[in-house]
């Protein structure tokens, strides 16, 4: 069973109201069927799931919340159940991550024995859509290009920034850059269009201002605003398995150890955004 608790005022907890909840209560789908969430990615005020809708049977994309800058496809303004979006996806072509920027959503679409295929939709702030030129399709997407043709290991998205990690362990951002989060190859205030940040990458994490890389070798790269401490002495750390980050806040899970800090914030904005 799926649960949420918290601010509701565009229907994203998926409870079917508006109404902020004080206590965890399952979620529902439109059509009422049971099914097995595989992941979950949360925006400012929608959400996706990556679901299964029966063993064996593709994963399908479904959203709840606001979808008035289009974060929820071209069907829908307000969903306040979760509910399947329809894209029209390129045949053969079937959605394996996801990621949710303050109104933007992100899948990674998969076929076999091709390279997979990003795209993007919702807003555009500070070049969140990751092209250069905003116009959506007849599908109502954007298709990014990556600069890789490849499979995508891993997507990571913040409030207006996002980093890719391709197999090979290249690691490409867009989007919001005033701060250097996408690294010395963005120095303008965001790039709407993927640049190089780091190669030899494992994994990646973002804040509101910072980014976080994980390095094959396990030593870790931090980037952008360091003003809460979120940065701190991360250049020392040696044997990394993962990596994860708040608004203003990083932690890292070592080996033999449970997850621990490395901010003095994180336990304080674990609960936000």
């Amino acid at each position: 069973m799926l649960l949420s608790a918290g601010s509701n005022a565009h229907g994203q907890l998926s409870n079917s109201t508006l109404d902020d909840a004080h206590s965890f209560t399952p979620c529902s789908f439109s059509d009422n069927a049971q099914r097995r969430v595989l992941h979950l990615a949360f925006g400012a005020n929608h959400t996706l799931a990556l679901v299964e809708p029966s063993e064996g049977r593709a994963p399908e994309l479904w959203g709840c919340g606001d979808g008035r800058a289009g974060q929820l496809g071209p069907e829908y303004t307000r969903a306040t159940v979760l509910t399947r979006l329809d894209l029209d996806l390129p045949t053969h072509y079937v959605p394996r991550l996801i990621a949710a920027g303050w109104e933007t959503s992100y899948v990674v679409l998969s076929c076999p024995g091709k390279p997979d295929t990003v795209i993007s939709f919702g807003g555009n702030d500070f070049g969140d859509l990751g092209v250069e030129t905003a116009t959506p399709t007849a599908n109502g997407f954007h298709v990014v290009d990556p600069g890789f043709r490849s499979r995508v290991r891993s997507i990571a998205a913040g409030q207006h920034h996002v980093l890719l990690v391709s197999e090979t362990g290249l690691a490409v951002g867009w989007g919001a850059s005033r701060h250097g989060q996408l690294g010395e190859t963005a120095a303008k205030p965001f790039t709407s269009t993927p640049v190089v940040v780091a190669a030899d990458i494992a994994a990646a994490a973002v804040g509101h201002h910072h980014s976080v890389l994980l390095h094959k070798s396990g030593t870790i790269l931090g980037l952008g605003s360091n003003r809460k401490h979120q940065l701190d002495r991360l250049e020392d750390i040696r044997d990394a398995t993962s990596i994860h980050c708040t608004w203003n806040g990083t932690s890292e899970t070592l080996p033999n150890f449970p997850r621990t800090a490395n901010s003095c914030n994180w336990l304080a904005e674990v609960s936000t955004f």
